[in-house]
């Protein structure tokens, strides 16, 4: 599995504000909804979105990786029994 950095083109490396839009500072349901519903729509236009949800689901437990939540991964994981694990030449996902 590639690392999101080797991608091609990703829409959201032309992305102004990516942070907040895709690493939203809120725990306010209602406005993450929006936030979600908006990086959702950019991640959906992108070449990337499968493999950068394969990413997600492996190894990311904030953000949006690939149109997913981490709610959503999370569910998938539970699902899938595939566990949350560091990224190549990490030592450490928290």
């Amino acid at each position: 599995m590639r690392s999101p950095m080797q991608y091609e083109d990703p829409v959201c490396a032309d992305i102004k504000g990516v942070d907040q839009l895709f690493y939203p500072e809120t725990s306010v349901s209602s406005v993450l909804v929006g936030i979600y519903t908006e990086a959702r729509r950019l991640c959906n236009a992108c070449q990337h979105i499968n493999e950068c949800a394969e990413w997600g689901i492996t190894y990311e437990m904030h953000g949006v990786w690939g149109g997913l939540s981490p709610k959503e991964r999370e569910q998938i994981r539970r699902r899938t029994k595939t566990p949350l694990t560091a990224p190549p030449g990490w030592k450490d996902v928290t």
